[in-house]
């Protein structure tokens, strides 16, 4: 709505001064709706791949000796069974499931973004020792693994994933989530030779993902 103030000189009819005073929440609300769904993901609020991206490279710009990152990358295990045994639909709840687990193990300042299906990336300010990033992976693990309970129907899903640490194993956005994503990978396949559950680095496994012929 608007409202139009006029105050006039009596001795002067011609004078005057005229306020006017426009209340704008509507469209600034409006606006902000329409700036956060182009910003994220329509089923589970977090960020979208794009709006990720463009964060993260503002992030990278800082000084990263003084202000460390880790990113982390993470897939669901078992997830395709689950779609295929209770469908889409429920699969969709248990991504919102996660998605809030996750956030509620994060601060505020962490990102949490889904690229695709059922992947994600996390991504940690401050973090410059990778026994702090793997503590942090290991309570995500914790908190993902937890059963999920809908109404007459549980299941679990497990979680894999893997860490870069900026500036140790990058300095762009491209390299810190390749290097994350191939140690994603590498927990998979440590997972289906039953090797080990715990979150790691490419460099806990057989060969640095910077080798090409790795």
């Amino acid at each position: 709505y608007s409202i139009q103030i006029r105050r006039f000189d009596p001795l002067h009819r011609s004078r005057g001064l005229l306020w006017s005073v426009s209340d704008q929440t509507s469209e600034w609300l409006r606006r902000q709706a329409l700036e956060r769904a182009a910003s994220r993901d329509p089923l589970t609020g977090a960020l979208n791949r794009r709006a990720f991206e463009q964060k993260l490279k503002r992030m990278l710009r800082r000084d990263l000796q003084r202000h460390p990152i880790a990113v982390l990358c993470l897939d669901l295990n078992g997830f395709r069974e689950l779609n295929e045994t209770h469908g889409h639909a429920f699969g969709d709840q248990v991504l919102c499931v996660v998605t809030k687990r996750m956030q509620h193990m994060l601060r505020s300042q962490d990102l949490i973004a889904r690229l695709e299906g059922d992947s994600f990336v996390v991504v940690l300010e401050q973090i410059d020792r990778i026994e702090d990033a793997t503590a942090v992976a290991d309570k995500l693990v914790q908190a993902i693994s937890a059963p999920v309970v809908m109404t007459s129907t549980s299941c679990s899903v497990g979680v894999s994933i893997g860490i870069a640490l900026a500036p140790r194993d990058g300095r762009s956005a491209a390299a810190l989530l390749a290097y994350a994503d191939t140690a994603m990978y590498a927990v998979k396949r440590a997972l289906r030779r039953n090797r080990s559950r715990r979150p790691m680095r490419r460099s806990d496994t057989d060969a640095d993902p910077r080798d090409s012929s790795a």
